[in-house]
């Protein structure tokens, strides 16, 4: 971590508006530019305030094109100075450079503006001259290009217009190794490399015309850690900020803390309104139309800038702006009214008001200070100053390069923190203890901080365990750092549970006390640390969703330290939990996780979560059927053939005769038809959804991570408790849709009139009122249950969470009764009994309890509080984090003990257990699923086809864009296709990969041929598109789709033909509510 330190003797500018950068400045004998430091450094120690002074006038009076407001006043100009070195402790620690590439990098102003005159003329028969094109230079081709045809009257589409001059620019100008680039540009972007900062490229020139002015100026893209061009998605390009404060978002850097170099009017004006530093470069305009649009600090050309003016100017810059004027000073002065006919002064007042506010927040640190207490220092400073953000470079070796550069440059700086030792005495699991220096010396080892009540924890197990099977057989090793949230998680049994439950096999420690977590300033779950062999840190990953980078990361890391000789392919020690666990082998079920009962019918449905299966018995426990059990899969079908991926919540519906499954890891809305013996796919394909909206039909619809159903036979919906984006769905039957009823997707324990204004947190649990008005909800992340209106899709508090903080997830606990005052701990089940009272699931505290709700209070009926097994009643049952609920027969309530895989059974207050009889195993062992590791998770959306039914035929993939939309010229939107499945080594395609056309050019065809039985399930075509798009006279746009084929089991002799379309999202118009 590098810390910003004030430098003495630096002779600061306060109000005088003088540049705090080396600036050059030109020489009006001889023309050429000459470097000049406009803010010198005296000789004079601190104390000797008259001679800064002095030198401050004389170095205002100095500076061309400026005038000074302290003229000549000693006294105001040491008022300045002293002002200034009390706002020396804000942070101004440059660490980010942010370069536009036109006139910055490239000497590409001129060159561009004769290649559009030429266009111009030779195109469209327009005598346009390169002054025309000056005033907009550094605001997009769209804006440079159209506004000069504009001027002309020159009737062109913009696209058609662009793609004219793109031809003639690449082709004749901007050729590759012309030498256009400025000396010492690529000097300069290693160099604040070298010193560790982060560096970006943004330009609002197209993508196409970027890439082609730095091949012609011999810069690599990739030696930038972001890039953004006006065709990546920024809504207003320069002189809006959009551009600059995405660059610094992607760099994980606050915008005060960078400096951009442009040379333009609009660039300027982009950096100030985001709220950055800014050098320019007189390379195209003059110094005095730059310093009139802001900018910091002007320069000759880029070779004459330095790092450390760089460093220096943003703190003296930074402190300027934090001097008060004299009418903000007499504005704090003035006398204001209070209550009781005193006065007081505006500065007083506002004196008192922080000692409130300092009050309040203590108030709130001590009452909330279990939220407070996973924050360390370090985690703080790493927030402020992020490690390592995700490298924005093309795919595949690009990628790998890039990464392998930053390796060795870490290694020349010295190899990078190292990681301190797994804490002694911890329980581990799948493995004896570790340590770093011992068994994991010589490996590349991934760190991945969880807790296994997180969603996005559990959404990267399987990416982990993709990564475990690539890199089999290589130095390369997975380490589960559990970092518990709730107090139930520090438990070891728990935490054991847990490891078998999601099928976790490399090694995981209890770190309960948060050793490593602290000790790396690790602050949200999850986080992924990528150590080398030393163990010393390469990266930190923050979030889900880094299959990739992990793969990308991993393998530039082996190749770097291979060469160095520092691997060890010694194995890592391991013990597997699931040879050892007695459990399973007591029990035909494994982690149930729901039920629903049929009670007419005398059927229990029960989600045998991790055998993969929904087990039917009848109400005494005596086995009926099973569904599924054929392993983690996404198969429709029959009974004995279809597969489910670790299904949750499940709801009967009586009318219809079939029953709705939540099936969780395929991200899907599953029913069984109880009368035909099928099970078939509503909505969902298998890969997490990102779509926060929803509307669409089938399995085109994603989801993500649905935990619950509930059925609403009087409105003919099925609702979906979404876990995994916190918001609630439904499901219509009438329209087939799938879409967000209520949440805006954030996290948060947001109680609101309507679907906007609520935010939920991983909810898991719903159940209908007994008059059908209202559904309740087991809000597991904020420990609480809510209510929602099934009208307005609004919610209300119940019991336990954080009324006054929705962002406070951390208020839990066990504690019977009313509103907030009562606290519960993850509850992942509710179930309205037949007097209207709700059971609740208090899963992390091992209790059953239940909820007035015309008093909003909840008092515990089962459970010591202590995980365990024991029937009985009131504080001598136990349980192990029961998970779902559902009404018996005589008013009873049966229970998915989860961890005890066990079907409980609470009448009149004592819990006893269900026994099951003749419940076979599953189909398949679900332990011997195996990982294709060539399946990484789509980057955007899915859309999926019927069926390919015949052994050979074409697929036509069309994009529809609506009218004003259409594919970037010059781009090259391209596809790859691939055969997956058990039988994709006897399916041929042609071609594997190309370019895409729009749909009125004509689909793009894929030929394929196969055999006629097609060995296993899940045989399809995978095609991977990307997208570059634009609205005509607005931005461009990308986007990535995959496009999922399947075939069907047994294929007909002959041919056939089968489209998939899409409309690019971001061009059609929304399908479902906005919220």
């Amino acid at each position: 971590m590098r810390s910003s330190a004030s430098r003495p003797g630096v002779a600061g500018l306060g109000e005088t508006a003088l540049n705090c950068f080396a600036a050059p400045r030109r020489s009006a004998n001889s023309g050429r530019c000459s470097r000049r430091l406009l803010i010198s450094r005296p000789q004079a120690p601190r104390n000797e305030s008259s001679s800064r002074s002095e030198e401050l006038s004389r170095v205002v009076r100095g500076r061309r094109g400026l005038t000074s407001r302290a003229t000549g006043n000693d006294d105001a100009a040491r008022g300045s100075v002293a002002t200034l070195e009390n706002a020396r402790g804000v942070d101004c620690e440059l660490k980010a450079v942010i370069f536009d590439m036109d006139g910055v990098l490239c000497d590409s102003e001129e060159l561009t503006a004769r290649a559009a005159v030429h266009c111009f003329k030779e195109k469209y028969g327009v005598d346009a001259k390169e002054d025309d094109f000056v005033p907009f230079r550094g605001m997009g081709e769209i804006i440079y290009l159209g506004s000069v045809a504009e001027k002309y009257d020159l009737d062109v589409e913009i696209e058609v217009l662009k793609k004219d001059f793109y031809k003639i620019f690449k082709e004749q100008y901007a050729v590759p190794g012309a030498g256009i680039g400025y000396p010492g540009a690529v000097d300069l972007v290693k160099s604040c490399k070298d010193a560790g900062l982060k560096v970006a490229l943004a330009s609002s020139a197209d993508r196409v015309k970027v890439e082609a002015s730095l091949e012609a100026s011999d810069i690599p893209m990739d030696l930038f850690d972001v890039a953004f061009t006006g065709t990546d998605g920024i809504k207003n390009l320069k002189p809006a900020p959009d551009i600059f404060l995405a660059a610094a978002e992607k760099l994980g850097v606050d915008p005060k803390n960078c400096v951009v170099i442009e040379d333009s009017k609009p660039g300027v004006q982009a950096a100030k309104a985001a709220g950055m530093a800014c050098v320019s470069v007189a390379t195209t305009i003059t110094e005095d139309l730059l310093l009139e649009k802001g900018a910091d600090g002007i320069y000759g050309s880029i070779k004459d800038i330095q790092v450390g003016d760089l460093k220096t100017g943003l703190e003296n810059w930074t402190a300027k702006k934090q001097l008060a004027t004299p009418q903000q000073v007499e504005w704090l002065e003035e006398m204001v009214n209070l209550p009781g006919g005193y006065k007081t002064s505006r500065r007083d007042a506002l004196k008192f008001l922080n000692l409130g506010v300092i009050f309040f927040s203590g108030y709130v640190l001590v009452s909330r200070a279990k939220a407070m207490s996973f924050a360390s220092p370090k985690g703080v400073l790493n927030l402020l100053n992020p490690f390592a953000a995700k490298m924005e470079t093309e795919s595949g070796g690009t990628r790998v390069d890039a990464f392998k550069r930053f390796i060795v440059d870490l290694e020349k700086k010295g190899g990078g923190e190292i990681v301190p030792e797994f804490p002694k005495g911890v329980d581990w699991f799948n493995a004896p203890p570790l340590r770093l220096s011992r068994e994991l010396k010589g490996k590349i080892t991934v760190l991945d901080f969880w807790t296994y009540c997180c969603i996005n924890c559990m959404h990267v197990l399987p990416d982990l365990a993709a990564i475990e099977k690539r890199f089999e057989g290589k130095p390369v090793s997975v380490v589960g750092v559990h970092s518990a949230k709730f107090d139930n998680e520090k438990d070891s049994d728990a935490i054991r549970s847990a490891v078998l439950r999601y099928d976790v096999t490399h090694p995981v420690l209890n770190d309960g006390n948060m050793v490593m977590w602290r000790g790396l300033g690790v602050s949200s779950w999850p986080t992924l640390a990528v150590v080398g062999p030393r163990g010393n840190l390469l990266f930190f990953l923050t979030g889900e969703g880094h299959r990739q980078d992990l793969d990308d990361l991993i393998t530039a890391a082996l190749d770097v330290y291979g060469k160095r000789g520092e691997l060890d392919f010694t194995p890592v020690p391991e013990s597997l939990e699931r040879e050892k666990d007695s459990k399973q082998l007591q029990s035909p079920l494994r982690f149930p996780g729901k039920m629903d009962a049929d009670l007419a019918g005398n059927r229990l449905f029960i989600s045998d979560s991790n055998n993969h299966r929904i087990v039917i018995t009848d109400l005494d426990g005596k086995f009926v059927s099973q569904i599924g059990g054929n392993g983690a899969k996404l198969v429709d079908g029959n009974f004995e053939t279809c597969a489910f991926n670790r299904p949750q919540g499940v709801a009967f519906d009586e009318k219809r005769n079939r029953l709705y499954v939540a099936d969780t890891e395929n991200h899907a809305l599953r029913v069984v038809d109880l009368v035909g013996g099928t099970v078939s796919t509503l909505a969902g394909n298998g890969y997490q959804g990102r779509d926060y909206r929803g509307g669409g039909k089938g399995r085109n619809q994603q989801l993500s991570s649905p935990w619950d159903v509930e059925l609403d036979a009087q409105r003919e919906n099925v609702y979906i408790a979404m876990a995994g984006q916190h918001q609630i769905w439904k499901h219509d039957f009438l329209s087939g849709s799938t879409a967000n009823f209520s949440g805006t997707g954030q996290e948060r324990n947001k109680n609101g009139e309507n679907s906007r204004s609520t935010a939920w947190a991983q909810p898991s649990g719903l159940s209908l009122s007994k008059d059908g008005n209202l559904m309740y909800v087991a809000d597991s992340e904020s420990s609480s249950i809510r209510s929602l209106n099934l009208e307005t899709g609004g919610s209300r508090a119940c019991v336990g969470g954080d009324n006054m903080f929705a962002d406070n997830l951390f208020r839990f606990g066990d504690r019977d009764g009313g509103g907030s005052n009562a606290l519960l701990q993850h509850p992942l089940g509710v179930c309205v009994a037949d007097d209207g009272k709700v059971f609740v699931a208090d899963s992390y505290n091992h209790k059953v309890k239940i909820l007035d709700p015309s008093a909003n209070s909840v008092a515990s009926l089962v459970g010591s509080g202590q995980i365990g097994f024991a029937d009985g009643s009131g504080g001598s049952a136990k349980l192990a984090e029961p998970g779902g609920l559902t009404r018996g027969p005589k008013g009873s309530m049966l229970v998915a003990d989860t961890n005890n895989n066990l079907i409980r059974v609470i009448q009149d207050g004592k819990i006893t257990t269900k026994e099951l009889v003749g419940v076979p195993a599953p189909r398949a062992s679900p332990l011997e699923s195996d990982v294709d590791v060539s399946d990484s998770p789509p980057a955007g959306k899915v859309v999926t086809s019927e069926a390919i039914t015949t052994t050979s035929g074409q697929i036509e993939v069309l994009v529809k864009f609506p009218q004003g939309y259409g594919f970037t010229e010059g781009a090259n939107s391209k596809f790859s296709a691939v055969v997956k499945g058990p039988s994709s080594a006897e399916v041929s395609i042609t071609p594997q990969s190309g370019s895409l056309s729009e749909n009125k050019s004509g689909p793009t065809r894929i030929t394929f041929k196969g055999p006629r039985s097609m060995g296993g399930s899940n045989n399809r075509i995978q095609i991977d598109a990307k997208l570059y798009f634009c609205e005509e006279g607005k931005e461009c746009l990308f986007e990535e789709v995959r496009f999922e084929v399947p075939f069907a089991q047994s294929l007909t002799s002959g041919s056939s033909v089968t489209q998939v379309v899409t409309t690019p999202s971001r061009a059609a118009p929304p399908a479902g509510p906005l919220v």
